[in-house]
C-alpha cells in the first residue's frame, strides 16, 4: 500500500536511480545488493558477500549473475558465478580473480569494499547435477566457481578434478576439505602444471585421456560439467564424448566459427533511428562497439542474454553453432551473431 501511494510522486526510475547514488538497497524494481563481508580467497583472488535487497528472486546452485560497477565514469556490466549454494540468510557470494585487462575484476578485487552497492540481475544458468548418476566436476583456474556452489548441494557420487598453475592459485581448499569430510560422496583431485615440488594429495598434468582413465574410470556412466577457459573447455568436449551427458561453460568466450569475410551490411538501428556500414566477419557487439554503439553486455559469450535485442528483419549467423537465423522479429545474442544481410535492430 505504501509503494502504491508514493508511486504518483516518484518515478521509478529517479527512486532508483538514486537508491544507488545514495547506497540505499530499497528500489521499485531493480535488484540491488551491498557488499557485507569481503576476504581474500587465493592468489589475485576475493570473495565478495553481497546481501541483495528484496527484488532478488533468489537461485539454484551452479547459476550466475550480473553485476554493473561504475568505472571511471562508467557503468559496466559482468557476469559472475555464485560460488556458494543458496543459503537461508540470503547471502550471495561471488569470487573474481584479478585480470590483467580486466577493468571490472581489477575495480572489485582491489577497491571495491563492504558497504559499496551494486546493480545486479536476477539469476540465470542451467548448470546442475544429477541426482541420480554419478558426476563429473572438471574446473580449471577459477572456473571452479560455480562448481562450488554444486558441490555445496551433492547428494549422488560426485568428482572434483581440480587444474591450477600453482598451490597459491588454488582457491576454497579449506571449503573443499570440510565439504569431503561432511560428505562421503565427494571426491577430489588437484592438479597443479607450474608447481615444481608436490604434496601428497596434488598430481602433476593438464587434462588427458590418460588423466581421466586413471581418476575417472566410470565415466560413460558420468554426468559431466566443467567450467574454464574456452581451450579447456574445448579439450573436455572431445575427452569426454563417451559421457552420459556434458554441460560446459567458459569464462572467456568459446572459439568461434569465424569468417574471414570482409565485406560489410548496412545495419539500422531503429531506436537511435542511426544507420552503419558493420563488417560481415566479426560479432555484431564488436561490431557496434566499434562505431561508438554501446548496447547492454554482460557475459560476452552468449549466455547471460544481457546484450540480446529484437532483429527485425535481416538474416544472422550464430558464432559457435553456425544456425541461421532468418525470422524477422526474433531476438538475436548480440555478442555471438554476425550479420549476413542488412539488418534492421531495434537499438
Amino acid at each position: 500500500m505504501f509503494k502504491e501511494l508514493l508511486k504518483p510522486f516518484a518515478a521509478e526510475q529517479i527512486t532508483d536511480f538514486w537508491a544507488k547514488e545514495l547506497g540505499l538497497t530499497w528500489t521499485w524494481h531493480k535488484p540491488i545488493a551491498r557488499i557485507v563481508k569481503r576476504q581474500i580467497e587465493a592468489k589475485d583472488t576475493v570473495n565478495l558477500w553481497l546481501k541483495p535487497n528484496r527484488r532478488f528472486l533468489g537461485f539454484n546452485a551452479g547459476q550466475h549473475i550480473n553485476l554493473t560497477v561504475q568505472v571511471n565514469g562508467v557503468y559496466l556490466t559482468r557476469s559472475y558465478s555464485l560460488s556458494h549454494a543458496p543459503q537461508k540468510n540470503g547471502l550471495l557470494r561471488i569470487t573474481i580473480k584479478q585480470e590483467a585487462q580486466g577493468k571490472v575484476s581489477q575495480y572489485l578485487t582491489q577497491q571495491a569494499q563492504v558497504g559499496d552497492t551494486f546493480e545486479i540481475s536476477q539469476a540465470f544458468g542451467d548448470f546442475s547435477l544429477n541426482t541420480k548418476n554419478p558426476n563429473l566436476l572438471l574446473a580449471a583456474g577459477s572456473g571452479i566457481t560455480p562448481l562450488m556452489s554444486l558441490l555445496h548441494t551433492a547428494t549422488s557420487q560426485t568428482t572434483l578434478l581440480y587444474w591450477a598453475k600453482t598451490r597459491a592459485e588454488l582457491s576454497f581448499v579449506a571449503e573443499l576439505k570440510q565439504l569431503k569430510k561432511a560428505n562421503p560422496l565427494i571426491t577430489v583431485h588437484y592438479f597443479l602444471t607450474q608447481e615444481k615440488e608436490l604434496l601428497s594429495h596434488e598430481h602433476h598434468g593438464r587434462i588427458s585421456e590418460e588423466i581421466l582413465t586413471k581418476f575417472v574410470p566410470d565415466l560413460a556412466n558420468c554426468h559431466v560439467l566443467a567450467c574454464g577457459n574456452s581451450g579447456f573447455v574445448e579439450q573436455v568436449k572431445t575427452l569426454t564424448s563417451q559421457a552420459s551427458s556434458l554441460q560446459v561453460e567458459a569464462f572467456t568466450p568459446l572459439i568461434p566459427q569465424t569468417t574471414d569475410s570482409t565485406e560489410t551490411v548496412q545495419v539500422y538501428l531503429s531506436k537511435s533511428q542511426k544507420t552503419l556500414s558493420l563488417p560481415q566477419g566479426q560479432s555484431l557487439l564488436n561490431a557496434l562497439e566499434e562505431q561508438g554503439v554501446y548496447p547492454p553486455s554482460g557475459c560476452r559469450m552468449g549466455i547471460c542474454h544481457s546484450c540480446s535485442c529484437q532483429k527485425q528483419s535481416g538474416t544472422t549467423q550464430d558464432l559457435q553453432n553456425g544456425d541461421i537465423n532468418q525470422e524477422p522479429n526474433n531476438a538475436v545474442r548480440l555478442c555471438v551473431s554476425r550479420a549476413q544481410s542488412d539488418l534492421v535492430l531495434d537499438i
